[in-house]
């Protein structure tokens, strides 16, 4: 179910019923509600999500230290299981079409099985959020949590079930609770931030789609100037249609008494690219640092470890978004530039330390290396970046002119990119005016989702 969906608003009324009116179940509304959201788009990945939260919430009690031998087997046990699965529909297609490639290569005749695996929907999210309850559970970080409805909902809450942000425990559970009463101010902050994050996707991401689309299938028909505005309408396009999830996952969450942690922070007014990744998709960031940079050894073992477990953090985050050359080269750039930032001792500087020029400068150095590696996630074949690359850096300046609106909603971006910055949205939430305007944005946003066929999330892919 998406949330640019008629069939969402739908649930969402009727789960705003139920849950206001009946104070003493609402956490069993929530968990059905959480599940009916999954089990909408494919009944029986329901199955597969139930097995993988059914294994680790018994893992989770098995694994720590409380519970004396075999610890690590269970844990060991869990993360094949957790890895398996995940590498099974993200790459099974991939490996299996790259093998009767290498065997016609060679000569040996093989036709691939005539089925391919459907990935699950959000299928990368809930493995780490449930992968880290049972790694915190063995290192003593977090208890296991006592009761199964308590952790599936944990996992099943549906504003964050699909593409983040990824929660841990400490984050999400202490907040359960039966009784929350409708409280106007939440109900005004969650429709702020909601009604933000329906700009961004419905007006935004989804006006510039149809001309990146267009540019990255044939960008060989394009001039130097339309290619290098398509790269910054992607920039764009991506961070407003992933933060525009993560904006009404945290409104939700807002109306319904719950908080849900922040997972973007105006990432291109970033001065490094070290920076820029705490301020990028912050949950996945933080589960890299934590589950896969810190345990291969961080920076404990000198300058040159440090270099190999960021390129490393970096590539395998890459492999996380698909089985792609062009995924592991957009990693293995952004693990090259924190490596060398780590080397020539760049840090993300205050900008009260800085001259504003330095300040912008730094800005828009970092703001195009993070678009050169984006024209490698985004575009269908490695050959296709390169195609893109080659175009901008030494193509021609005639052909087609640049769309004028493309232009404009990269502008209008920039613009409330920096406002949104100075914005204190708790206090605008409260101004009779702010919400007004929010409400009406609502409203507008609903109107033009009876006019569309809605649009996936980009992350949801992943």
């Amino acid at each position: 179910m998406l949330f640019n969906s008629l069939a969402f608003c739908c649930f969402l009324s009727v789960v705003y019923v139920l849950y206001f009116s009946l104070p003493r179940i609402q956490l069993m509304t929530l968990l059905l509600s959480g599940l009916l959201f999954y089990g909408w788009w494919n009944p029986p990945y329901l199955l597969l999500f139930l097995f993988t939260v059914g294994l680790d919430f018994i893992v989770g009690a098995k694994a720590a230290p409380s519970a004396g031998g075999h610890r690590k087997a269970w844990l060991v046990a869990s993360i094949i299981a957790n890895l398996s699965i995940l590498g099974t529909f993200k790459y099974y297609n991939f490996f299996v079409h790259s093998a009767a490639e290498g065997l016609a290569s060679l000569g040996i005749p093989w036709t691939p099985p005539a089925f391919t695996l459907l990935l699950p929907m959000g299928i990368s999210f809930y493995t780490f959020q449930s992968m880290a309850y049972t790694i915190d559970c063995y290192r003593g970080t977090c208890k296991p949590i006592a009761r199964f409805d308590r952790f599936l909902l944990f996992v099943s809450f549906f504003p964050h079930l699909v593409a983040g942000p990824i929660m841990r425990p400490e984050n999400l559970v202490p907040q359960f609770r039966d009784g929350v009463r409708f409280r106007a101010d939440w109900m005004a902050l969650g429709a702020v931030q909601i009604a933000r994050g329906y700009a961004k996707k419905l007006f935004i991401a989804d006006g510039l789609a149809p001309y990146v689309n267009r540019v990255f299938t044939h960008p060989e028909q394009f001039s130097q100037a339309q290619l290098l505005v398509a790269v910054y309408a992607f920039a764009v396009q991506i961070y407003c249609d992933f933060s525009g999830y993560s904006d009404i996952a945290i409104g939700l969450g807002r109306t319904l008494g719950y908080t849900i942690p922040i997972n973007f922070q105006h990432p291109y007014q970033s001065l490094s690219v070290t920076e820029f990744w705490r301020r990028w998709h912050i949950s996945l960031s933080s589960w890299l640092r934590d589950y896969l940079y810190v345990p291969l050894g961080g920076s404990r073992s000198g300058p040159k470890r440090t270099y190999v477990n960021l390129m490393l953090t970096m590539v395998l985050g890459g492999l996380w978004h698909g089985a792609a050359f062009n995924f592991v080269v957009w990693g293995t750039i952004h693990g090259a530039l924190l490596a060398i930032e780590r080397w020539l001792g760049v840090s993300a500087t205050a900008r009260a330390d800085l001259p504003l020029w330095q300040v912008w400068v730094r800005r828009l150095v970092v703001f195009h290396l993070v678009c050169v590696a984006w024209v490698f996630f985004r575009a269908e074949t490695f050959s296709g970046a390169v195609t893109v690359l080659r175009g901008i850096f030494g193509g021609t300046s005639s052909g087609g002119a640049v769309s004028i609106m493309v232009l404009g909603w990269i502008a209008v971006f920039f613009v409330c990119h920096e406002v949104s910055r100075r914005v204190d949205w708790l206090k605008l939430s409260r101004h009779p005016l702010a919400l007004g305007l929010s409400l009406s944005l609502l409203v507008v946003s609903v109107l033009v989702m009876f006019r569309r066929i809605p649009s996936e999330f980009i992350y949801f892919q992943f």
